[in-house]
């Protein structure tokens, strides 16, 4: 790559009759070449001149900021730029625009511009952050999308299930006595389970009412626990270190379940050859006296780096193989979790395992005597 330097100051400028230019004329020239050298390096605009072969001949003080004094990230524009040095010959274009171009861990819109036969002018418009708006507005509108269509297919659901509960109910009523009493009340309470799940689904897509109601925060956790170990895999267990006492918070029950069995889910799944899940429940105190009741999810499974914690609760971001993850777990769970004026935070280290702390605003805490 070429060392960069400015528009050459000519000794001599050669006039219509190719006399020599008087001093005058040649004073004024180097003033104009002086002048137009200060306005390119003062423009706030990064931008690059190069030649055919792309070969750096000038970049102002704004593309020094950007790449750096050796300029070597520019290679990486090359590829966008080369297919349209070739177009400027042969379709005898002026100006092209190209956006989105990514380079040096930044999204960059280019101005390719001809200046003369050899020689090509490139700005640089740094439009990394609108890009990462444009981003995150496009997941919040899949994700309206997706709670749009959850909405209804969800209601059409919950009719279903409704009708199947309630003649299960009437049907349990009246064979009491016969040995497929017991299947009719499993068909029932899976109807009742199938319903609970649809609230928490509503909720997620904030057209659900929640049922939120004091609720002891250690007793939940442990008949979770209890159910949990029906579904987690027999080389996964649950160690339970639970607050001997009342923790009581304003919360929807059925809700809560739904955010700790994702949890339990994705530590298993981040525990393939088995291992332990470890629950915590305790009383976070703050000198402002806004004391949290916390519950910690802790694994040891693969663990995560900070890039991917940066990431897990992103709607539709998932770690798992398609046929496996949609990517919506752990943004239902801090959904959830705000939706309760609390907060989640993860800590994870590769290869030790990851923790999950759900904070959830107090009511009450009574330890037992």
């Amino acid at each position: 790559m070429n060392k960069t330097h400015n528009i050459k100051k000519s000794d001599k400028h050669e006039g219509i009759a190719g006399s020599q230019t008087p001093f005058f004329y040649k004073k004024e020239v180097i003033l104009e070449l002086d002048l137009l050298n200060a306005v390119f390096d003062d423009i706030r605009i990064p931008l690059v001149v190069v030649n055919n072969a792309l070969e750096i001949l000038k970049v102002n003080s704004a593309a020094s900021a950007m790449f750096g004094k050796d300029y070597l990230t520019l290679a990486e524009l090359a590829p966008a730029i080369h297919p349209h040095v070739l177009s400027f010959k042969t379709a005898h274009k002026l100006s092209v625009r190209l956006p989105h171009i990514h380079v040096d861990k930044r999204c960059v819109d280019l101005q390719i511009t001809q200046l003369s036969n050899d020689c090509i002018m490139v700005a640089i418009y740094d439009v990394t952050k609108e890009f990462s708006l444009s981003t995150q507005l496009r997941q919040a509108q899949k994700m309206e999308t997706v709670g749009q269509l959850a909405t209804g297919v969800a209601h059409d659901f919950a009719n279903v299930l409704t009708v199947i509960g309630g003649f299960a109910d009437i049907a349990n009523k009246k064979l009491t006595e016969h040995p497929a009493a017991q299947y009719i009340e499993h068909i029932y309470n899976s109807a009742k389970k199938g319903n609970s799940m649809i609230r928490g689904l509503l909720a997620f897509s904030r057209r659900g009412e929640s049922d939120h109601h004091i609720t002891n925060v250690s007793l939940l956790v442990k008949s979770i626990v209890d159910m949990a170990g029906h579904m987690l895999r027999s080389d996964v267990h649950i160690v339970v270190n639970l607050f001997e006492g009342d923790l009581q918070v304003m919360a929807d029950s059925v809700q809560i379940e739904q955010v700790i069995l994702n949890l339990f889910t994705n530590a298993q799944d981040a525990m393939p050859k088995g291992g332990k899940i470890e629950v915590q429940t305790g009383v976070l105190q703050n000198e402002d006296s806004n004391d949290f009741v916390y519950i910690k999810v802790i694994d040891e499974g693969v663990g995560m780096d900070s890039r991917l914690i940066d990431q897990i609760f992103e709607p539709f971001f998932t770690t798992k193989p398609p046929h496996k993850g949609t990517g919506l777990g752990l943004a239902m769970v801090k959904e959830i979790v705000e939706h309760h004026s609390g907060k989640i935070s993860c800590q994870s280290t590769v290869g030790v395992g990851t923790t999950f702390t759900i904070f959830l605003p107090v009511v009450m805490v009574t330890p037992w005597r």
